[in-house]
């Protein structure tokens, strides 16, 4: 029996209090990502709003991409309008300049370069076409996957959702625990889920079988990596998709939201080596589809993941998001917010 066939009773023990974020409290400790990697071209400085700051990303001559604070330890100058000097960013205003460390290593006018000079950088890697920051001194973990399968097995595009929404990233993540809306907004029949549920303290897992509202038998291996990233791949009747949505908070308590879809490379073509820009730039941009063989498996992968996502954008653009009276259905929900709850924070920029 699911849980939705069960007597709509409310668990007798929930814990109801706010999630928070925030200055003083902390932002869960997560990969978040911050740009597209090509967006990062050596010599070029990348600003966004990060948690409830704001970051620069840049890729000096090495090739290494760094996230780092964006304002200016001097008088706060915004690094994002400076220059890429060598493998050093240097600010606009006076000239400092910052190694990929965040020490400063520059002033031009000759004084002595004060031990606090310096910026809060953040542990940062390149993954899934994306330049990834973690919110800690050190990564608990690695940057966020898909169960079965590495990055080189598959072929994929990321896309940036432009619109963006008014919830923090985890408000969205609750989906994926979220069984009576599987069943009432997406018009899924739950066959078989949530089983074989296996987590840690960064990841969560388990698998549920289904039928979409088209008819179609479909088996999910799904992922939650932090608060802030969910994965699945999912089995259907014409090969497996791999998808991916990563959320990122930003100012104000929002999120910029990445969706990854893609599909594993075939046996012997090109495995074991990460897709190229031109392969992720046409599944995200519907452009040169035709030089690409694969264009129909990855154009199935791509709507197959995005009709979830049109499916929640209006709950998802207007929630005031609230834990209020919830039954048994909400149980594998109610498992995951405590999980949210009890997830570790930090807050780097308040520190800087």
């Amino acid at each position: 029996m699911t849980a939705l066939m069960r007597p709509a009773t409310e668990p007798a023990v929930r814990d109801s209090r706010p999630i928070l974020e925030g200055p003083g409290i902390g932002y869960h400790q997560n990969w978040y990502a911050v740009c597209l990697s090509r967006e990062l071209k050596p010599g070029k400085i990348v600003g966004r709003g990060f948690l409830d700051g704001k970051v620069i990303a840049f890729r000096g001559q090495n090739g290494k991409a760094q996230v780092m604070s964006a304002y200016c330890s001097h008088l706060g100058a915004d690094l994002s309008i400076g220059d890429v000097v060598g493998d050093e960013v240097r600010c606009p205003f006076h000239h400092w300049q910052y190694n990929q460390d965040g020490v400063c290593t520059r002033i031009p006018v000759g004084c002595k370069i004060p031990d606090r000079a310096r910026m809060q950088t953040f542990p940062t890697a390149e993954k899934w076409g994306l330049v990834w920051a973690f919110n800690g001194e050190k990564p608990l973990f690695d940057v966020p996957g898909v169960r079965g399968y590495e990055e080189s097995d598959l072929l994929y595009g990321v896309k940036v959702h432009e619109a963006g929404f008014p919830v923090p990233p985890w408000v969205m993540v609750c989906n994926s625990h979220d069984y009576q809306h599987l069943h009432t907004l997406h018009e899924l029949g739950i066959i078989e889920g949530p089983i074989n549920m296996n987590s840690s303290d960064y990841v969560l897992e388990h698998d549920v079988h289904y039928t979409t509202r088209d008819g179609l038998k479909v088996e999910n291996w799904n992922r939650v990596t932090g608060t802030n990233t969910f994965s699945a791949i999912s089995r259907t009747p014409s090969g497996p998709i791999f998808g991916m949505f990563t959320g990122t908070r930003i100012p104000g308590g929002g999120t910029r939201a990445y969706l990854l879809a893609g599909v594993p490379r075939k046996e012997g073509k090109n495995k074991g080596r990460p897709p190229t820009r031109t392969e992720q730039f046409a599944l995200v941009s519907g452009t040169m589809m035709s030089f690409l063989k694969d264009a129909p498996r990855l154009l199935r992968a791509a709507k197959f993941m995005q009709a979830f996502l049109d499916d929640d954008e209006g709950v998802l653009q207007t929630i005031q998001f609230r834990q209020g009276v919830m039954v048994e259905a909400d149980r594998t929900l109610l498992g995951f917010l405590k999980y949210v709850r009890e997830y570790p924070k930090a807050d780097l920029l308040s520190a800087d």
